[in-house]
């Protein structure tokens, strides 16, 4: 609803607030956008954003994590820096299967 009061163009409370191409809210950041970024405000909102798994604290938005240093929730501490990915350390990352030649069974 309109309350009548001035707001920040792009500003918004809730996906109402948004027109343009830019109709939905991130309702964390207060920033309207058009929808194709997932909104965050902890790595654990971002289990859904295949290849961005880190939360953005500045901008509220899930990104790719590109050191362990973008990995701090759940357990999920290391990142695999190939799919921007948080994950347990308990896997090993690869780009190609040259790398997978020391992972027993999983080559």
């Amino acid at each position: 609803t309109n309350t009548g009061a001035c707001q920040d163009a792009g500003s918004c409370s809730n996906d109402g607030d948004c027109t343009g191409s830019d109709t939905t809210c991130n309702t964390y950041s207060g920033q309207c956008h058009d929808g194709t970024e997932t909104a965050c405000h902890t790595n654990s909102n971002c289990t859904s954003a295949a290849g961005k798994s880190t939360c953005n604290t500045s901008t509220k938005f899930c990104e790719a994590c590109t050191s362990n240093s973008g990995c701090t929730e759940g357990g999920n501490t290391t990142c695999n820096t190939f799919s921007g990915n948080c994950h347990d350390g308990t896997e090993t990352i690869c780009d190609a299967n040259s790398t997978c030649a020391s992972v027993g069974g999983k080559n």
